[in-house]
């Protein structure tokens, strides 16, 4: 099982820091993430300390956060 996820930002607020933010408040120490523009698509690289915390993350294809209280989709998981 890889520590590691790849997630396409779905949004503007979808950014290194709120990413880190969100898969740190619902899934687990986050090691570090990596961005990379492709195209239109931003793609980030989540890299979890514990297996189980990215295997969680990776098996709910559609990760929802909030701004100013209001819903929005922040990434969705990149499955090869």
């Amino acid at each position: 099982i890889p520590r590691s996820i790849i997630v396409e930002g779905a949004s503007i607020y979808s950014t290194t820091s709120s990413i880190t933010h969100y898969f740190n408040k619902e899934y687990g120490v986050v090691v570090s993430v990596n961005y990379r523009a492709l195209g239109h698509k931003k793609l980030f690289a989540v890299n979890f300390q514990r297996r189980e915390d990215a295997a969680n993350a990776w098996n709910k294809n559609i990760h929802m956060s909030t701004v100013q209280g209001e819903p929005f989709v922040l990434c969705k998981i990149v499955k090869n």
